[in-house]
């Protein structure tokens, strides 16, 4: 008889396992066991009245907050167990169902006084005792009794799980206890980082008590110029912005485990240059936003937090558009760029394409939580390099369209960054000549890039200017408009101490693409770098 039971279970674990699942089922099926929580939760509390703000910060948190157990536990267990990544991924899904769990409970033990699933916030004492005393006191506020209850469960299912897998109590036991102070961590979170925080107040840690978390996650979401409005999508939006950075770390920890080659593949395939040119104008929106909006700057934990989020957004937008890129030029890099991911065969299509929609999905969400008017100015970003790099489109084949489309998409970039410190004045006093000014930049650096591709753009019709008119005259006609555009942004700018820098700039840029000697590959790079440092001097020279 037992036996027999212990069969079952093994071909009922054995099934879980090797459940064949993509990255897109994966998250519709998640999204559906956080939507069906969320839904549960509210039956139980009546259906509460909620803004729409309200609502989708609230649904936001939940997400992240859940998404992040789930990477955290699959990277603990992958670890612990020494087993497939795949397979743990698979168990845990199917789990993930007990999280509906805790509001059914509490509904009916608490139905008539109501419950509150919620954080625990308590000083470095209080957190100690709470962490043997599974959890603490008031079971009907915090971490709940439907909570503890899930908890208690899911700690006993791990047991039985790792001892099934490795036949060792001890181990499973061990399992148990991380596992436990994972749970409790994730509890007690908003409580850590204010402690933490406290070694910087004058008080110290000892003196972080639960009014100080309160007060810290609570208070007014603020981020410069962008101020949240509603009071109940305060802690959510501060939590998701932490969860996000933890999550993009989780990611990247978890593909360096399940593959060092792949990682480093990606890593290498950032084009540093070009990431970094990104960031840059997103700093330069910054710097111009902080000139004339100086009074919003404030300088705390949250919006160091939020800034680092703004990075990640502009991070992930900019590589999402390097992945339909490289995919959509694979026929292209076969012959040119041999060396990336896709062509060499490091990732297949389906894996190229996986990994996208995490970039993709990244770069959205942590715009919407920082601001939902970021959210549309991201999508209209993908909206535009989807149509200059996918079919049918495909615009990057015809050569003004191309560079028109890109350069208004690198713009975005520092519109995002002025909008941080102008808050709801928009685009009141923007300097659109600078602005200009690196649109037309970025308008006459672009084809450089081009050098490299020749035969393949040939090869497949993509009528870049050193296609259309050859290589030596292509050189040539870019490094003279690129010594124009120097001394034409003085006048863009309407600066004339700009003059001796433009002139400076401008030849070095010339004899950089004029010059046989420089490789077609060094040439963009070189060009970018000094168009950057060009744009950064003029902000100085500008403003100062």
């Amino acid at each position: 008889m037992i036996k027999r039971i212990k069969n079952k279970i093994k071909k009922i674990i054995k099934n879980l396992e090797d459940k064949p699942i993509d990255l897109k089922n994966w998250l519709v099926a998640f999204f559906s066991i956080v939507a069906v929580r969320i839904f549960v939760e509210a039956v139980v509390l009546g259906f509460p009245k909620r803004s729409l703000e309200e609502f989708l910060f609230l649904f936001i948190h939940a997400f992240l907050f859940f998404l992040l157990v789930y990477l955290v536990f699959l990277v603990f267990l992958s670890k612990a167990l020494r087993l497939e990544t795949r397979k743990i991924a698979n168990v845990l899904l199917w789990g993930f169902w007990i999280i509906i769990l805790p509001p059914i409970i509490d509904g009916v033990v608490f139905f008539e006084k109501g419950f509150k699933s919620f954080y625990i916030f308590d000083g470095l004492a209080g957190l100690v005792k709470r962490f043997f005393l599974f959890f603490g006191e008031n079971p009907d506020w915090g971490i709940t009794l439907g909570t503890r209850v899930e908890v208690f469960l899911v700690l006993v299912l791990l047991f039985f799980y790792a001892f099934f897998k490795k036949k060792n109590i001890l181990k499973s036991l061990l399992v148990v206890l991380v596992g436990y102070a994972i749970f409790f961590i994730f509890g007690v979170l908003p409580s850590i980082v204010g402690i933490v925080l406290g070694v910087f107040a004058e008080g110290g840690v000892m003196m972080v008590r639960e009014f100080d978390i309160a007060a810290l996650f609570m208070s007014p979401y603020e981020f410069f110029g962008i101020k949240g409005k509603e009071i109940t999508s305060f802690l959510p939006r501060k939590m998701s912005a932490i969860y996000l950075l933890l999550i993009f770390a989780s990611i990247a920890v978890f593909q360096y485990r399940n593959s060092k080659q792949k990682f480093f593949a990606l890593l290498k395939n950032t084009r540093p240059l070009q990431a970094v040119y990104n960031l840059g104008l997103l700093f330069i929106g910054l710097g111009l936003g902080l000139f004339n909006y100086g009074e919003n700057f404030q300088l705390d934990f949250f919006s160091i937090l939020t800034l680092l989020n703004l990075m990640l957004v502009v991070f992930s937008a900019w590589y999402f558009s390097v992945f339909v890129n490289d995919y959509f030029d694979c026929q292209i890099d076969k012959i040119s760029n041999k060396e990336r991911p896709l062509v060499s065969g490091v990732f297949s299509k389906k894996e190229f394409v996986d990994i996208s929609l995490v970039f993709l999905l990244l770069s959205l969400v942590a715009a919407l939580v920082i601001n939902p008017l970021f959210f549309w100015l991201v999508l209209f970003y993908h909206v535009l390099t989807w149509i200059y790099s996918a079919p049918p489109f495909r615009l990057k084949r015809f050569f003004v369209f191309s560079n028109l489309i890109i350069a208004a998409a690198s713009v975005l970039f520092i519109f995002i960054g002025f909008l941080v410190f102008s808050g709801e004045e928009l685009f009141k006093a923007f300097p659109w000549s600078l602005a200009g000014f690196f649109f037309l930049a970025y308008f006459f650096i672009l084809p450089i890039k081009d050098f490299k591709d020749i035969k393949g753009d040939k090869k497949n019709g993509v009528y870049t200017l050193p296609v259309l008119i050859g290589e030596e005259l292509a050189r040539l006609f870019l490094a003279s408009a690129l010594f124009v555009f120097y001394f034409l942004s003085v006048y863009i700018v309407n600066e004339p101490g700009m003059f001796l820098p433009a002139l400076v700039f401008g030849s070095a840029s010339f004899f950089v693409v004029a010059s046989k000697k420089t490789e077609t590959r060094k040439m963009g790079s070189r060009v970018f770098a000094l168009v950057f440092l060009y744009g950064l001097l003029s902000v100085w020279i500008i403003f100062s």
